[in-house]
């Protein structure tokens, strides 16, 4: 059929990159993967290197290792190999490079479109800059010698696919089944890069299903292109389908095929694009989210908080990385898929609200959740942090509206954008960071704890919802490491806040509840201690729980069966 055509077409040209060294300076060239998997290394001597992007890598590092001779060698900053970073852009065409050679200011690199145009000035990269190039050939030159040519190529894999065609079921979507009709969440999906027929890596072909603009590919019969239109300047696929609309991403081998439909919006951010979808590869039907991390394609922008391709895909590995790790315990949201192409994470859906929206208004932001609940929070989010930092993972932003909850399933922890395996981070909500970053810029674990902690006194209602507390204390968290007058001012306005927090903790060791013992309830408020050493750990909140409570002794806590990372 024509659309069997079209995909065998587009399958046969997914080639992103080709480089060819310049022989008369470079011996041999070395690309390396930079994504989910263990760095794959791809080499080139005397033929062209091409390279295609896959779900699993954001782009390459490429080395050129130099012919040195004796003026080179006798030339002082001279060195015997040529670095650069190639990412691609999930919005577009383009790839962005990067100039990884330290050195002074005369190695730099100089890129030249060919032909050569006298419309087309070359560009100069110096040392730790960056540059967008569109698909074109170009010769990369740097401190004036001939290092490789490149050429960037189109997204050649989208196209339009009528609405009466609907995408076949593919054996990747056979194999989740299973997982995906188990009780408890699946597990995160294993490896997924697999050769092709021919050996080549796995890329990827979108065709979308309405009138969205697609990028121009290998030529067609006409009556082909009549109905699968090849188009150009698609920017980010995903963010332009439209609710209710689908795609289908086309791998190189037909197993790895799956199909996204946008179904609702969930939230929409500056850095992030958050909605409902159902993906092929889930079985029964079941809605999943879509998290897709924003990304700005130029370099010289003149908002300093939008984020380049480099820094978000870095983020977005990060990100996936974590989930994958702790994707495996029920109270934490699992992942079933990701794709680098797009930098979107495929997770689980859970039919809750989260805990910021349990509130009687913005006028009157306390909790209208029960004692009952805040004990159900305690166990499963005290579960959760105590697996989590077993797999090395501090989650970083521990808060209401990054924890789930129903009555049927309890409470489940969200959103490890901001997790890190270090305890120095200096991003996350300033009501939830503990004291001690002020000082030594150190989070951790504790770190972890005392947020928990924030949100207790929330559900217990000794606070307000801290996001709308009237009046409400705001400070910039990376002013509380800076010097002068703004760690003055950012330093005075925390303190009020841990002053709150303190005479809130005060209250709960006092406090009569017929349901949660005084003990359980004291250490609660031990988890907000200003110092870390005179905070509750973890295992400190479960035994206290499963000495003292009726329904915490009876609670399986899990992460103690957890292997230690």
């Amino acid at each position: 059929t024509t659309q069997s055509a079209l995909e065998a077409t587009c399958r046969q040209s997914i080639q992103r990159l080709a480089l060819r060294l310049a022989k008369d300076n470079v011996t041999k060239l070395v690309a390396k993967q930079v994504g989910m998997e263990a760095k794959k290394s791809f080499r080139a001597t005397r033929r062209p290197l091409f390279l295609a992007q896959t779900e699993c890598e954001i782009g390459f590092h490429v080395k050129a290792y130099l012919c040195m001779g004796k003026e080179d060698s006798a030339k002082e900053g001279s060195a015997p190999e040529f670095g650069m970073n190639i990412i691609f852009d999930p919005k577009s065409d383009a790839i962005m490079l990067f100039n990884r050679n330290k050195g002074d200011e005369q190695q730099f690199i100089t890129v030249r479109k060919w032909p050569i145009s006298n419309a087309w000035v070359p560009i100069r990269i110096g040392s730790s800059e960056r540059a967008m190039l569109d698909p074109a050939s170009y010769s990369i030159s740097w401190s004036g010698k001939h290092i490789l040519d490149m050429t960037v190529f189109p997204r050649r894999y989208m196209s339009l696919v009528p609405r009466h065609l609907k995408p076949l079921t593919k054996s990747r979507k056979r194999a989740l089944e299973e997982l995906a009709s188990q009780s408890s969440p699946p597990p995160v999906k294993k490896s997924k890069t697999k050769k092709a027929s021919d050996g080549s890596d796995v890329s990827t072909a979108i065709q979308i299903d309405d009138d969205v603009v697609a990028v121009s590919g290998p030529a067609t019969s006409s009556s082909s292109r009549s109905k699968f239109n090849l188009i150009n300047d698609l920017c980010h696929p995903m963010e332009a389908l439209k609710l209710h609309d689908a795609i289908k991403v086309v791998s190189s081998i037909e197993e790895e095929d799956y199909t996204l439909a946008r179904k609702a919006d969930i939230a929409v951010h500056r850095k992030s694009l958050v909605c409902k979808a159902r993906h092929s590869d889930v079985a029964g039907d079941k809605l999943i989210v879509v998290k897709l991390l924003r990304s700005h394609s130029e370099i010289d922008h003149k908002d300093d908080k939008v984020m380049g391709i480099d820094v978000v895909g870095e983020r977005w590995l990060k990100e996936v990385k974590h989930n994958c790790r702790v994707s495996e315990h029920v109270t934490i949201a699992s992942i079933y898929d990701f794709d680098a192409r797009f930098l979107t994470l495929y997770m689980e859906y859970i039919d809750a609200p989260s805990l910021d929206t349990h509130i009687n208004g913005e006028k009157n932001p306390y909790c209208t959740l029960d004692s009952k609940d805040a004990r159900q929070v305690l166990l499963d989010m005290t579960d959760a942090i105590n697996f989590i930092h077993r797999k090395g993972v501090i989650h970083n932003d521990i808060k209401p509206s990054n924890i789930l909850y129903s009555k049927e399933r309890g409470a489940v922890l969200i959103d490890f954008g901001l997790a890190t395996t270090r305890s120095a981070h200096n991003g996350g909500t300033r009501w939830y960071i503990p004291p001690e970053y002020g000082s030594d810029g150190k989070r951790g674990t504790p770190g972890d704890i005392f947020a928990l902690g924030v949100v207790l006194l929330f559900l217990l209602r000794k606070i307000p919802l801290p996001e709308l507390q009237s009046p409400l204390l705001v400070w910039d968290i990376r002013m509380l490491r800076r010097r002068g007058v703004v760690n003055t001012k950012a330093s005075a306005v925390r303190a009020q806040w841990g002053s709150i927090v303190d005479e809130a903790a005060g209250k709960l060791k006092d406090m009569i509840d017929g349901e949660i013992h005084p003990k359980v309830l004291k250490v609660i408020s031990r988890m907000v201690a200003p110092r870390p050493k005179e905070r509750a750990t973890g295992d400190q909140i479960v035994g206290t729980v499963k000495e003292y409570d009726h329904v915490g002794s009876k609670y399986v806590f899990t992460y103690q069966d957890a292997e230690i990372y």
